[in-house]
């Protein structure tokens, strides 16, 4: 669930033009393309290891080394933004959306069956 939060927002703001990977002063859409999922996944697979516990100071430490990771890619060409806040904000959003998500799917959420009815063996 990070992982789409966090797609949905970088796609979000490729939409707006407020973010576009690429190499070089002309970026094309396949370049956007392949470079996004990757992108995400290193980041959301980072996320979910570090917020295994749900606990503040590390999801403090995976938010400056998100913005880190996109410092260096600015600086190495690749990531090109008019403006850093928006896409803070989707990195913000999604890391504390991590939260949220674990107490959705907290396996105490779902219903095992009815007293009365015995679940069937698979």
């Amino acid at each position: 669930m990070i992982h789409l939060t966090w797609i949905n927002g970088i796609y979000l703001l490729e939409i707006l033009s407020k973010v576009r990977f690429g190499f070089g002063k002309v970026y094309q859409w396949q370049e956007q393309i392949s470079f996004v999922p990757i992108y995400v996944i290193v980041l959301s697979t980072g996320t979910t290891l570090a917020t295994l516990k749900n606990n503040w100071k590390r999801k403090v430490l995976v938010f400056m080394s998100v913005v880190g990771l996109d410092q260096l890619l600015i600086k190495f060409g690749v990531l090109k933004v008019k403006s850093i806040l928006p896409i803070t904000i989707v990195h913000s959003i999604s890391i504390m959306m991590t939260s949220i998500f674990d107490k959705l799917l907290d396996p105490r959420n779902f219903r095992q069956g009815d007293e009365d009815t015995p679940l069937e063996k698979v």
